[in-house]
């Protein structure tokens, strides 16, 4: 016989009493009746998910039901219960359904009512009045609160979890937009330290020269080459004007915005290869103002002296410091351009940069590291997984469940591997793009030039990664064919369950919550509830591979180099052309650890008996 808390649960779950304590009255009566006349469970009716809200109401239900006693605050309960739809005045409605015969004993204007109780069950809503009687056969007739109509879906916006799955996608766009902006960030400062951008470059300069608390960029002392020389020139020359008042202030001459951009070319070729000769042009002088030396600049007399090897890094550290400044001011003006843009065009800049362009991910150096958009973009698809499992099935992990109402482990291996491979993909794919799409345009402008396989964006993966990407994607699609084979009992029936042929998979109770212990646990009716050795194995080859691959990718993208970004740009060729490589011992245990795992599970091995389960 059904509980009696489930029958008073099923009948009482989406009703709000009007008063409240109305419904211990009610359920205690219809606990009553089914102790006397089994009632039967409702159609499409299951119990709540334990650690819900509703759980807690259900188990007040199993408090009140678990010890009758026929009355209820000393008055004895009803045999006979009416739940049906009423005006305000409490008359029954006949508008929705007529009143059933048996139960038009509650026509009866003395007849006694108490309580009225709202409903809504996702369809509609309405008022039902409770009817009852102290004699009588025991029974219970209720209202089939249906409606011809399909139900009405709750609108979006209402559930936390949609906007939850909104912000994880907007996060992994930003992160993703991040890793282009820095691509298209680097590519844009190399510009400015390059002969070409005369306007671009005169904004730079400009904009240095008039900085208040700029670092100075020092090349150590007693350093007598031509290049630290002028870098000290242009320190002075920054000291100077960051100490005038603003009023005093006036725009720098075109001799030291050229001194400024001359220094910065310099710089550029220190560290790194020059770039393509297709966009080099000279910086043009202004007409009023081009001595043949920048005043600033003092003249070199004598070839420079030898440089000590302390020294040559310290000038090497103030070319970086001039680097960094044209990767910040590139990343605020140039990624889209408000030298020559309007008011318009600047505002979009800056609304632009605040999300893509503000966190941009650079190491000490002038290194960059696109490890942290990366692991952002990971993070967003992990909480789109969170945020569909828990609005669509109820619980964090829904997604990942299968037909038995289990957590699936090939379904969420399958998942790990698509998003260790795919993300990265996609993040080295937007820096490629935005480091090289500029120089790509420039090199094949010219019609003797190939691209061949230099600007293939998306890296390419090993063959054994295709192998794993392979092997993860068909172990679900072969589990769902093994299981379509076996024979689906609930947990409840498992020892009356037919024990020969391929076996039985056993289907979770509704109410009951997948769990974790699902990766490690059997399913098939011989080992149910057991662990599985070739679920556990698979558990532990998987994480691990995973974990070595993940630590992989991200040495791979954590801290590239200056040098390498300049001579990526100078060749000019994608920055990250391929995945780390793997051996075949990796694929090969992957599918060894797969095909263990689905030969155990198609294995045909016969349910224990009853008696051997004891």
């Amino acid at each position: 016989m059904t509980d009696a808390a489930a029958i008073a649960w099923a009948y009482t779950h989406n009703l709000t009493a009007v008063p409240p304590a109305r419904m211990d009255f009610l359920q205690r009566a219809i606990a009553h009746i089914h102790a006397q006349k089994a009632l039967p469970l409702p159609a499409a009716v299951s119990l709540p998910l334990v650690g819900t809200a509703e759980a807690a109401k259900y188990d007040a239900i199993v408090e009140i039901t678990r010890n009758l006693d026929g009355t209820h605050q000393g008055v004895a309960l009803p045999q006979r219960v009416l739940l049906w739809e009423c005006d305000e005045d409490g008359v029954p409605s006949t508008e929705n359904g007529e009143l059933p015969d048996e139960s038009r004993w509650a026509l009866d204007p003395n007849q006694l009512r108490d309580g009225k109780f709202e409903f809504n069950n996702g369809r509609r809503m309405g008022l039902l009045c409770l009817y009852y009687s102290m004699t009588g056969a025991p029974s219970l007739v209720s209202q089939p609160l249906t409606d011809p109509k399909p139900p009405i879906a709750p609108a979006w916006y209402r559930s936390s979890y949609w906007w939850l799955g909104i912000a994880a996608a907007l996060l992994f766009m930003i992160a993703a937009g991040n890793l282009l902006w820095t691509g298209r960030s680097v590519a844009q400062a190399a510009a400015l330290m390059s002969p070409g951008d005369t306007a671009a470059q005169q904004a730079w300069a400009s904009h240095e020269l008039n900085r208040r608390n700029a670092v100075p960029r020092l090349c150590g002392a007693g350093n007598a080459e031509p290049l630290c020389t002028q870098l000290s020139a242009i320190n002075e020359l920054r000291t100077r004007r960051s100490e005038m008042r603003a009023a005093d202030r006036v725009a720098p001459s075109g001799a030291d915005i050229a001194a400024y951009a001359a220094v910065a070319q310099q710089c550029r070729e220190r560290l790194g290869p020059p770039p393509p000769q297709t966009a080099a042009q000279p910086i043009a002088q202004p007409a009023a103002q081009a001595p043949a030396q920048p005043a600033v600049l003092p003249q070199q007399q004598s070839p420079p002296p030898q440089v000590s090897a302390p020294t040559a890094v310290d000038l090497d550290r103030a070319c970086r410091g001039i680097w960094q400044d044209a990767l910040l001011f590139a990343s605020r003006h140039r990624v889209v351009d408000t030298v020559s843009a309007g008011l318009i065009g600047r505002t979009i800049a800056v609304a632009a940069y605040l999300p893509f362009g503000r966190h941009a991910s650079t190491a000490g150096g002038g290194n960059v590291s696109l490890a942290v958009p990366m692991f952002l973009m990971i993070i967003g698809i992990v909480g789109v997984i969170l945020a569909l499992g828990r609005g669509i099935n109820g619980h964090w992990l829904g997604a990942l469940t299968n037909a038995q109402g289990r957590y699936s482990l090939s379904i969420a291996q399958a998942t790990g591997w698509t998003m260790l491979l795919l993300v990265p993909l996609i993040a080295i794919a937007m820096f490629n793009a935005g480091l090289i799409a500029e120089a790509m345009r420039v090199f094949l402008a010219d019609p003797q030039n190939e691209a061949g396989d230099r600007f293939l964006l998306f890296p390419s993966m090993p063959a054994e990664l295709w192998a794993i990407l392979g092997i993860s994607l068909s172990s679900p699609l072969l589990t769902a064919l093994i299981l379509g084979f076996k024979q689906p009992v609930s947990e409840e029936r498992l020892d009356a369950a037919p024990l020969e042929g391929v076996g039985k998979i056993v289907v979770r109770d509704k109410g009951v919550a997948p769990s974790i212990a699902d990766w490690f646990l059997g399913e098939n009716g011989d080992n149910f509830n057991r662990v599985d050795i070739s679920r556990l194995q698979m558990v532990l080859i998987t994480a691990g591979l995973m974990m070595v691959y993940t630590h992989l990718l991200f040495v791979t993208v954590q801290d590239i180099s200056l040098a390498a970004m300049l001579v990526a740009l100078g060749a000019p060729n994608v920055l990250i052309s391929h995945f780390p490589p793997v051996n075949p011992m990796m694929a090969g245990l992957l599918a060894l650890s797969h095909s263990t795992y689905l030969v155990v599970k198609a294995a045909p091995v016969p349910a224990k008996t009853p008696l051997d389960r004891k």
